[in-house]
């Protein structure tokens, strides 16, 4: 895909509202709640791009995730939560091969595992954490099957008809009598000119 669809454009932008306003609602005007309302508010307009550059956009929200970790306190803020859960799924989803979307997950799950790990230490949570990353993954990785098992099937008709085409072809340049005559290349039975 070249070209950015509107349905992520609407998505990027439902969401990016829905950051800002949690901003607006949990930092205070410091350099660092600046710094992290950029970041989370760059996630959010980066969903537009989730189709079309899924490990760019995954890398960048890998770090708005964890970044902000290092030099403020943590906070919760709903709208990053779904833009990390579809940004996890494009992820696994939309990337060109198999090698790619496990790198994109890869960093993913290192970025939720250190959050998990900051905000809420202890196994439990971790592990809660990955199951929710897991679930992204998985329909991703669905819809990626289904995608390319789709892909497949409309190539396998495309060569059917080729080949029905082809036969068609070499039927009606060879069978040019109903009856058998003595020349090969120009008989054919009445069942195999039928189809003539």
């Amino acid at each position: 895909m070249t070209r950015i669809r509107w349905p992520d454009v609407a998505l990027a932008g439902v969401v990016t509202a829905g950051i800002a306003w949690e901003i607006t609602l949990v930092f205070t005007l410091t350099p660092r709640h600046v710094l992290s309302a950029l970041l989370l508010t760059a996630t959010g307009v980066a969903l537009a791009w989730r189709r079309i550059a899924p490990l760019p956009v995954a890398l960048l929200t890998a770090v708005a995730f964890v970044a902000p970790l290092s030099y403020s306190p943590a906070v919760e803020i709903f709208s990053f939560t779904v833009a990390f859960f579809v940004i996890s799924y494009s992820a696994m989803a939309y990337t060109p091969d198999l090698r790619t979307a496990l790198t994109a997950g890869s960093v993913l799950l290192l970025a939720a595992s250190v959050n998990s790990w900051i905000v809420w230490p202890g196994l439990v949570n971790l592990f809660i954490g990955w199951i929710q990353v897991g679930a992204a993954f998985g329909l991703g990785t669905v819809m990626r099957r289904v995608r390319h098992t789709a892909t497949v099937n409309h190539r396998r008709a495309e060569l059917a008809e080729a080949a029905v085409a082809a036969e068609r072809a070499r039927i009606a340049g060879t069978c040019t009598t109903w009856w058998p005559t003595r020349s090969a290349s120009s008989c054919c039975t009445p069942a195999v000119a039928a189809g003539c």
